[in-house]
């Protein structure tokens, strides 16, 4: 008993340390926990790492669980409370930085909510973070859901963030749209971008080389002079004729059974307030 107070008491200290070294306010949360799924111990260390990530990756981070969505949809609760938070990191923008990361015990469902620019890091990874969430949720392990969600968002905005930070940080640093108007202008490339690489012009020119060796070659041949009728005796071929005659058809009948699964929705779209965002959720 006596060690789990002084583990307490350690946390706390350390999270006052963090905070008032990085500058953060008390009344700037990271972990939302309405649905009472979390103790309070838990809470401070996913704030902890919250925080931590956040200033790392230029983000912000929030973990949010509800047991009362209010007649909306995981993914309409989710932008509802983005944009009436102002959530986002520290940009003079509106389409700001942001991961939300939903609990929704009301409709059943984890969501991810990508604003700003991790929607280059993540759109393509939220389907298998979600994924390992619904195994630990299905089991009750709220904590270990949400742990998971930030050690798998550290590992693959980390794989792209350097890249980001090198090619495109400045842009975006000066641009003023939402990012779907951004990734148009800078990072969707063309469909002959390919051709950036070397090794692929060597192979094009290699088959078009063959292609034109292999029509001159053809070309230079000696036309023949015999055909199909020089060889054939024209009498002695007789033409039969013959035709089938419809009896009757058989139709089989089978039953194909159906199984319903939980799914997914994804996709960038656009929000309230010039914002635009991507992500996704699965049911639980």
């Amino acid at each position: 008993m006596m060690e789990k107070i002084k583990k307490s008491l350690l946390l706390v200290i350390l999270g006052i340390c963090f905070c008032t070294m990085c500058g953060f306010d008390d009344d700037e949360k990271k972990v939302y926990d309405t649905a009472g799924l979390l103790s309070e111990e838990q809470e401070l260390e996913l704030e902890l790492e919250c925080n931590r990530l956040g200033e790392k990756y230029k983000t912000e981070i929030i973990i949010l669980t509800t047991d009362d969505a209010g007649y909306m949809t995981s993914e309409q609760y989710a932008e509802s409370f983005v944009i009436q938070n102002d959530i986002g990191y520290k940009e003079n923008r509106t389409d700001k930085s942001c991961i939300l990361y939903l609990i929704d015990m009301d409709n059943r469902e984890v969501y991810m909510y990508l604003g700003g620019v991790t929607q280059y890091y993540l759109d393509s990874k939220w389907d298998g973070i979600t994924d390992t969430s619904v195994t630990y949720l299905k089991a009750g392990d709220y904590y270990e859901a949400c742990t998971r969600f930030l050690s798998d968002t550290d590992y693959y905005i980390d794989k792209k963030y350097d890249k980001f930070e090198k090619k495109y940080r400045s842009k975006w640093d000066d641009f003023y749209g939402n990012y779907d108007d951004f990734e148009k202008e800078y990072i969707q490339e063309p469909f002959w971008a390919f051709l950036k690489n070397p090794l692929w012009c060597l192979l094009i020119a290699a088959v078009i080389s063959a292609i034109s060796v292999s029509i001159m070659t053809y070309s230079n041949k000696s036309k023949m002079t015999a055909n199909g009728n020089t060889y054939m005796d024209k009498n002695a071929f007789q033409f039969h004729r013959k035709s089938d005659h419809f009896i009757r058809t058989t139709t089989k009948k089978h039953k194909i059974s159906s199984s319903g699964s939980s799914g997914g929705h994804s996709g960038s779209r656009s929000g309230g307030g010039g914002r635009s965002h991507g992500g996704g959720g699965k049911k639980f």
